[in-house]
């Protein structure tokens, strides 16, 4: 019988994240995969050699990434439940997933941008100032009186 209860809120634990499932993840996987390739072939341009523990742990890193996305997502059904049960009627968003997605296209943008510049691919300044425009934005949309800790 536990294990019925076990396999129903997982189940309504993935049917909420594929449900949350937005734009800016799917922009988000799509600088993922653009940044770990131009960093392999950053690389090996810099160092005329591939260090494959590098490549690992940058993977690593960027399961990281889906790590603190579930933490977003699993905040926001959180407050959803609650404010659900409180009754109140407020249409809530998912603001943190959103912006915790968008905190990270961010640095992977830049770092993207820092990827070419290195490969020799002339960047306009305004994308990586864009980059940068993004990560700062996603932060004060969770901290507006900008105290940075």
């Amino acid at each position: 019988m536990e294990q019925k209860g076990f396999l129903a809120l997982v189940g309504v634990v993935v049917s909420f994240i594929t449900g949350s499932i937005s734009i800016p993840m799917v922009v988000l996987l799509i600088l993922i995969i653009l940044d770990y390739i131009l960093g392999m072939a950053a690389a090996i341009k810099e160092e005329a050699k591939f260090d494959w523990r590098k490549a690992v742990w940058g993977a690593v890193k960027k399961v990281g990434y889906a790590v603190v996305i579930l933490f977003a997502i699993l905040v926001d059904l959180l407050l959803l439940q609650g404010i659900n049960e409180i009754g109140w009627d407020v249409p809530f968003r998912a603001i943190f997933s959103v912006a915790a997605t968008v905190y990270l296209c961010g640095i992977e943008f830049f770092s993207g941008c820092r990827h070419l510049l290195t490969l020799g691919v002339p960047v306009p300044g305004f994308l990586v100032k864009f980059a940068e425009f993004l990560t700062e934005k996603a932060e004060k949309v969770m901290d507006p009186d900008g105290d940075q800790t």
